[in-house]
């Protein structure tokens, strides 16, 4: 049978998607970026702007609850680590800048300023997010992307050999990616038309007990 067969009902063997909102992981790893840019932000304070500690305590504090917020939600709206690692640090970085510039007025201006792109960015992922979806047979799986209504826009085809490699997220194993080494796959596009792809590392996003998908497909098999 070809790798890029349909896959039929009797085949698949688990079904999922990302997901989305706000969980017990997101809201610890909030809490740590905000212990970590608090301590950060507030010693960069009191050594490059010669802060007092009180200022450096309070104004490292209001970035640092900007920065834990939106990592917090980056996590929540699927976005990965390296997004959320970034806008942390972006955010970051504009804070001080604002501090740069004297007081909380300017930092919060700086900040107000920097969340439009990062709402936007958080936005575009959250959409791309909420509209993946996962299946998976016994040694073939697909990842498929909607429309706004619903319908078919394009799916991505493959096929492994070797079992697919959990990501548990640090903050608590029952949320993982999961990850895949395809020996070959495709691009399907809504109009039919078929690309050959690069055999990159392929991964389901935000999996909810991926054991429940590991037990699937070792059953399967």
């Amino acid at each position: 049978m070809s790798a890029f067969a349909p896959l039929t009902a009797e085949e698949v063997v688990w079904e999922g998607r990302p997901t989305l909102g706000v969980m017990r992981q997101d809201v610890w790893a909030g809490l740590a970026t905000l212990a970590v840019c608090w301590g950060v932000l507030g010693a960069g304070l009191v050594a490059l702007f010669a802060a007092t500690p009180r200022q450096a305590f309070q104004l490292g504090g209001v970035a640092a609850a900007v920065v834990a917020t939106i990592v917090t939600l980056a996590r929540a709206l699927g976005a990965s680590a390296r997004i959320h690692g970034a806008l942390a640090g972006f955010l970051a970085v504009t804070a001080l800048a604002g501090l740069a510039r004297e007081g909380a007025t300017a930092q919060v201006v700086c900040c107000g300023l920097a969340l439009f792109p990062v709402g936007a960015a958080l936005g575009w992922r959250a959409r791309v997010r909420q509209r993946t979806r996962y299946t998976l047979a016994r040694d073939r799986g697909a990842i498929l992307s909607l429309s706004s209504g619903g319908e078919p826009n394009h799916m991505i085809q493959f096929a492994f050999d070797a079992p697919p490699r959990v990501h548990a997220d640090p903050f608590g194993r029952d949320l993982a990616d999961v990850s895949f080494q395809p020996r070959e796959a495709r691009l399907v596009t809504r109009n039919g038309k078929v690309f050959s792809m690069r055999t990159r590392l392929l991964r389901f996003a935000r999996i909810k007990d991926p054991e429940r998908l590991v037990q699937a497909l070792e059953a399967a098999a």
